[in-house]
Formats: C-alpha cells, sequence, structure tokens
C-alpha cells in the first residue's frame, strides 16, 4: 500500500505480485514506485493511481532489492541470482526496442510500424 505521509490515509494498494514484496522504493520525483519480489520480478507503479506500468522478470530466482538512479531514469535490481540489472524507466526505451525487434515483419504489424514512426524507432518495419 501507499500512504499519504501527513493524513496517514491510504493512497493506493499495489496489486499484482504473487509472492513477498521485499523491497519498495520511490523515483526522485515522487512519480513512480519500484517494488521487488519473492515472485521474480520486479515491478514498476504509478504512485498516484496504483496502476501497474512495467514489471520486469529477467532475475532467475527472487528479486531482493529494486531501486531507481539519482536522476529516476534507471531502476537498478538485485537477485537471488547473484546479478544486478539495470532497467530503464522512459517507456519510450521499450518501444522503440520493440520497434527493432519488429523489423521485418511490416504486413503483420502494420499499426504498430506507425506508431514505431511516431516515436521515433529507429529500424521500424515498412509498410
Amino acid at each position: 500500500r501507499l500512504w499519504d505521509a501527513q493524513s496517514g490515509a491510504s493512497v493506493a494498494t499495489l496489486k499484482g505480485h504473487t509472492d513477498w514484496v521485499r523491497a519498495a522504493s520511490h523515483s526522485p520525483d515522487g512519480t513512480r514506485v519500484v517494488t521487488a519480489s519473492s515472485d521474480g520480478t520486479a515491478r514498476l507503479w504509478d504512485a498516484k493511481t496504483g496502476a501497474s506500468v512495467a514489471t520486469f522478470a529477467d532475475h532467475q530466482g527472487k528479486v531482493f532489492a529494486a531501486t531507481f538512479s539519482p536522476d529516476g531514469t534507471r531502476i537498478v535490481t538485485a537477485g537471488e541470482d547473484g546479478l544486478a540489472r539495470i532497467y530503464s524507466t522512459q517507456l519510450s526505451d521499450y518501444v522503440v526496442r520493440a520497434c527493432e525487434l519488429l523489423s521485418g515483419h511490416p504486413d503483420l504489424f502494420a499499426e504498430v510500424a506507425d506508431v514505431c514512426r511516431q516515436v521515433g524507432g529507429t529500424r521500424a518495419p515498412s509498410r
């Protein structure tokens, strides 16, 4: 749960993890929260609405910790697999990467190609 520090009122409930939440951290600007869970995922949340923004599921085993970089553009996680992983908080980075992965499939993903061009996907599929 997210709580208002002044009033003590519940602001939002973050639902999605399927096992213990081991860590939680606010972004520097207070608009996002990242959580780490024994379910093997870290999740990025909207702090105002409690909506899930992204799920990071690259660790093998539990995710022990997750926190933001000082400028809020990256998240670092530490897992049971002995690895630290770094993720971007800029969702457009993931759209651009998806566009790169979908290049070569222009007919199947025509609508995606349009989105790729709008966000500046470097290798957006062409029709």
